[in-house]
């Protein structure tokens, strides 16, 4: 009988302690993919290849941030602790173009390359309560941008270029424009009477691409939306886009003064529209939500400005205030592609990116608790079966 207890009991032990044999098996797979333990949360999302029209290189994506995305207690208030990871666990560029704690996010994320083929992936890495932050607002605009305006207060009288250029811009006074509500965090609401925004440098660039967003309830013949103006009311003008009876139009100069061709459809109203004009050498096209709606033939542009020359919403010798919302204005030195305009418009409409999944690293831990009290439930079912088959072989014997 002792024979027996002896062999039960070590039976129980084994059976017992089994599962826990199998845990090494059953580690976290992807260990060696997790790019940092330090950090104990990640969201994992695709590019979608089928709004890419042609491969991209470092491209701006944007990822917005709420509730329903992140549990804001594993995030630190200050986002500090926030790391980008491409899919071979390099370190991305990001900026924070603005944030309400516990709330929401707006966050720009340089991606290297983004292929039209299959889908680019990257990760999200955060929850680390003494991470101090990397953020590097430059790095995600490559030296192709001459500015880049999110176009949020730094002051009343002030808003921040996001290059390394430091093209900052100079209301026209107090809260002239006065911050709005944007299509992406916050704006600059001009009046229509005499409000502009002129930028620090003087820029003489023989090609060009503008790219904003624009809130109006109207455009009326002949206003000033963005454009190169040798200071304020001067007649000497090029690179700008303005409404010509509600269409859009890019004038340029490269000698003599070209216009786009006038587009059959108005631009849309009481809603936020992506307009876009591109100078490349050989032509000036203009865009309404990432769609050509114009284009005309010409040359390089012209490069003889003196003053600091880059205006929002300002005002020439031939084109008057424009009452609007203005949000994310930028100027790149290149003619953008097509692919690039489509993406940057499905991007800032956040169409582009896609959350797979969000993942806590102990998830696999939790997983192998699991699987040790299951072990431990068979160990109960079949002890007392083994017992019982150990019984009925001696009573044959």
């Amino acid at each position: 009988m002792n024979d027996l207890l002896q062999k039960t009991g070590l039976i129980w032990v084994f059976l017992i302690l089994s599962p826990a044999l199998f845990i090494p098996a059953i580690a976290r797979a992807d260990d060696t993919e997790w790019w940092s333990s330090d950090f104990s949360f990640r969201n994992v999302y695709s590019i979608n290849s089928s709004l890419i029209d042609a491969d991209l290189v470092n491209f701006p994506v944007l990822v917005y941030l709420n509730s329903s995305v992140v549990e804001w207690i594993n995030i630190q208030n200050d986002l500090d602790d926030l790391r980008f990871i491409s899919s071979e666990n390099e370190l991305l560029d990001h900026e924070v173009d603005g944030y309400s704690d516990n709330d929401f996010a707006w966050i720009w994320v340089r991606i290297p390359e983004i292929s039209n083929a299959s889908d680019t992936v990257f990760f999200m890495y955060y929850g680390n309560v003494v991470a101090l932050s990397v953020e590097n607002a430059s790095g995600v605009w490559d030296d192709s941008f001459v500015m880049v305006q999110h176009l949020s207060d730094n002051s009343t009288s002030t808003v921040l270029d996001s290059t390394s250029n430091d093209n900052d811009g100079t209301k026209k006074g107090i809260n002239e424009p006065i911050e709005a509500t944007g299509k992406i965090g916050k704006a600059q609401d001009e009046d229509g009477n005499d409000d502009y925004i002129v930028g620090t440098d003087i820029i003489n660039v023989q090609k060009i691409t503008w790219e904003c967003w624009v809130y109006a309830t109207s455009y009326p013949n002949n206003k000033f939306i963005v454009g190169l103006v040798n200071g304020l009311g001067s007649g000497t003008q090029e690179k700008v886009l303005y409404s010509s009876y509600g269409k859009l139009i890019f004038r340029v100069y490269d000698g003599g003064n070209k216009y786009t061709s006038i587009p059959v459809d108005t631009i849309p109203i009481n809603q936020w529209v992506y307009l876009v004009g591109i100078q490349d050498g050989t032509n000036a096209k203009a865009y309404v939500n990432g769609v050509e709606v114009g284009t005309v033939a010409c040359g390089d542009g012209f490069t003889g400005y003196g003053v600091p020359n880059i205006f929002i919403g300002g005002a020439s010798a031939t084109y008057t205030y424009l009452d609007a919302v203005f949000d994310e204005v930028r100027i790149t030195n290149i003619a953008r592609s097509v692919a690039w305009v489509s993406a940057s418009y499905e991007t800032q409409r956040l169409n582009l990116i896609e959350l797979l999944e969000a993942e806590s690293y102990f998830e696999p831990y939790a997983e192998r608790g699991e699987i040790l009290a299951a072990g431990v439930i068979l160990a109960l079912i079949l002890v007392p079966l083994l017992i019982l088959i150990i019984f009925a072989v001696r009573r044959k014997h």
